[in-house]
């Protein structure tokens, strides 16, 4: 099927960046029918509270839950699937060199399955958690059977790293 172990560890990350490709797809599509509301009110707001049950602070509170914290949840899905799409290669998660094995992917693979899909686009979400985690167990096999991508071998070797000099 694979013409070498090497192989095989190739095809496991692009099956592994490809969820998350549709990870970040979930997130627009969940962003694009719950957009944040950037009301920002100005001369609506007072300096003391406009009835006993209303408070002058929260004058501006759909903003806050727009783009605070507290509506987080609602970009989960890109902000774990946005890295594990430069996984394959890297740029600026080279230089802390993520992930240097299968280990490390299958992990974020798990991590990324239950916090950025099942959770959101109904079956879609499922289907791609599901699917993650399924590639998380293979990479945690690839993982102890010592299988690399190119990538990761270039790590090992040196010629991945920035700082090594070589060229």
């Amino acid at each position: 099927m694979f013409r070498s172990v090497k192989n095989s560890g190739d095809v496991l990350a692009l099956a592994n960046v490809l969820t998350a490709v549709f990870t970040v797809i979930i997130g627009i599509i969940y962003v694009y029918y719950k957009p944040p509301k950037a009301d920002l009110h100005w001369t609506q707001c007072g300096w003391e509270n406009p009835s006993k049950y209303t408070l002058w602070v929260d004058c501006n509170q759909a903003w806050a839950s727009a783009f605070g914290l507290s509506n987080f949840p609602s970009w989960t899905p890109l902000f774990t699937g946005v890295p594990g799409v430069f996984m394959m290669n890297p740029m600026m998660l080279q230089v802390v060199g993520f992930p240097r094995n299968f280990l490390q992917w299958g992990i974020y693979l798990v991590v990324k399955a239950f916090m950025g899909d099942f959770g959101f686009c109904g079956k879609l979400g499922v289907a791609n958690g599901w699917i993650s985690c399924a590639l998380a167990v293979a990479s945690f096999g690839a993982a102890a059977a010592g299988i690399r991508d190119t990538r990761m071998l270039e790590f090992e070797d040196g010629s991945g790293d920035f700082d090594s000099g070589k060229q």
